[in-house]
């Protein structure tokens, strides 16, 4: 009969304590250029600004929330990053900012949304178009939570945890249009 001594399994235990942490870590960072985008929120209002974080968080690793059109401007996009604007921000020309866009060669992925009628936000998006931006979609308010969560899902490249983020955030009538 062989004898193990506490050393030998303190020994074992920390071996495997050891290779739990190396694969939790590696699941846990992002092993493709995809799973690391940035998502910036461009807006004014608070209550949407909420609304996506909620929706974003599950799905990138770094998220924005920027109240200054000129600011954001200032940030370095890079590509595959995704960008959603609203285009009714206070004191702020949202065709500007796409135009600006345009002038920065950005290669980022644009999601619009706003309190317009979905004409007016369909011509903003073949505008946008037009400029070359890369368009993904266009939401009126209030904003369909569950079809943005689809799309986003799409954007980060974690489709498999689009499902958690619409558990996490319900449908909530007051939100959420057809």
């Amino acid at each position: 009969m062989r004898s193990t001594s506490s050393f030998q399994i303190i020994a074992k235990f920390y071996s495997i304590v050891d290779v739990f942490r190396a694969i939790t870590t590696r699941l846990t960072q992002p092993t493709h250029k995809a799973l690391s985008r940035q998502l910036y929120v461009v807006a004014d209002d608070r209550l949407t600004c909420e609304l996506l974080k909620i929706i974003a968080e599950p799905l990138f690793t770094r998220f924005t929330v920027i109240s200054d059109a000129a600011n954001f401007l200032e940030h370095n996009l890079n590509e595959g990053d995704v960008v959603i604007l609203d285009l009714m921000m206070l004191g702020v020309d949202s065709i500007e900012v796409l135009r600006k866009l345009t002038a920065n060669k950005a290669t980022t992925r644009i999601v619009l949304i706003g309190d317009h009628e979905q004409r007016v936000l369909h011509c903003a998006q073949k505008l946008a178009a037009n400029y070359g931006l890369k368009i993904e979609g266009q939401f009126s308010k209030p904003i369909a939570i569950d079809a943005l969560s689809e799309l986003l899902a799409r954007c980060s490249g974690r489709t498999e945890r689009a499902k958690g983020s619409q558990k996490q955030v319900g449908r909530n009538p007051l939100l959420y249009s057809s």
